[in-house]
């Protein structure tokens, strides 16, 4: 029988550490506001725990955009079929590439794909 993840959990324990990134980096609600690009008002729902309007990806693209790499794993238990041979594969290929080799990926990849591998003038 396959589990069956504590989304609220999830949200719970994400809010968590953009609250400690907040403290730490010492940010009001309106400077993390201008730098992370969300309302002041979300602000205020995370630092109140009150995150069931927000999506666990969108908690994860704060934390990201606060320079906290975010690694989401989805575990082979709970999966079948084709997707579970490529997680494995993946899993494999994982334990192979040493750790300092993620720390050059650069943190914009995703948002700058074309620019790294088109040359194509840097997005924000």
């Amino acid at each position: 029988m396959s589990q069956q993840p504590d989304t609220e959990q999830i949200k719970a324990e994400l809010a968590s550490a953009i609250i400690r990134l907040l403290a730490k980096r010492t940010l009001t609600d309106a400077s993390a506001s201008e730098q992370i690009g969300i309302a002041e008002a979300d602000i205020a729902f995370i630092r109140e725990g009150n995150v069931g309007g927000l999506s666990v990806d969108r908690l994860i693209e704060i934390l990201n955009a606060l320079d906290q790499r975010v690694e989401v794993k989805v575990s082979p238990v709970t999966v079948r079929g084709p997707l579970f041979r490529i997680l494995q594969y993946m899993a494999e290929l994982d334990v192979k590439i040493p750790p300092e080799e993620y720390e050059k990926v650069p943190t914009d990849l995703a948002q700058n794909l074309d620019h790294y591998l088109y040359g194509a003038k840097k997005a924000g």
